[in-house]
């Protein structure tokens, strides 16, 4: 069982790790629609990543002498990343395919009768064990299908209120003063 903060660190990348992985162990990672989904959880852990790094580099010191992360850039990236969790989820399951669901136990592999065919069915060849191929296919299912993910991504969703409430957050910490003045400076529109 995975710890709270080992779950949140394989979400950032830990998902386009996964996915890369299993489409190399099966044998898939240059098919044009695996790299087509290899691209699009690569620009989601690369957005995610960005807007976390924005926070910190937009953070300030509160009254309490305490470095505050960016609330703004905080509440755009929750809700990004919770919105697109789903999808990306789906494209990880999308790669890997239905031995996520129907991978061999660690049982199977550990029992004497069946260890040599976890083996032999499992494997990719020379340079991919069967029980590596097994463990990656357990994580994914762990980390994406079971119950503990299902919990994990409801909880990410409804901290600081559900979607409607991050959005709002994000849009009421922005600075549209900024943005409205830029867009009039652009326009040439003078205030009089």
């Amino acid at each position: 069982m995975l710890t709270g903060k080992q779950y949140r660190e394989s979400l950032r990348d830990g998902r386009l790790g996964l996915a890369r992985t299993i489409a190399e162990m099966n044998g898939v990672v240059d098919a044009s629609h695996i790299r087509d989904k290899l691209a699009a959880l690569t620009v989601y852990a690369r957005l995610c990543r960005a807007g976390w790094e924005a926070a910190l580099a937009h953070a300030h010191t509160n009254s309490a002498g305490m470095v505050v992360p960016d609330d703004s850039y905080i509440y755009a990236t929750r809700a990004h990343g919770v919105t697109q969790y789903s999808e990306m989820a789906g494209w990880v399951h999308d790669i890997g395919g239905a031995l996520i669901l129907t991978a061999p136990t660690v049982a199977d592999w550990e029992n004497e009768a069946t260890h040599m065919y976890v083996e032999k069915y499992m494997s990719t060849g020379a340079t991919v064990r069967g029980e590596d191929r097994m463990r990656i296919f357990h994580l994914i299912r762990d980390l994406t299908a079971e119950t503990y993910s299902g919990w994990a991504k409801l909880n990410n969703q409804m901290i600081g209120g559900g979607m409607f409430a991050q959005r709002l957050a994000a849009l009421d910490t922005y600075n549209m003063e900024a943005a409205q003045a830029k867009a009039r400076e652009t326009a040439h529109i003078v205030d009089r």
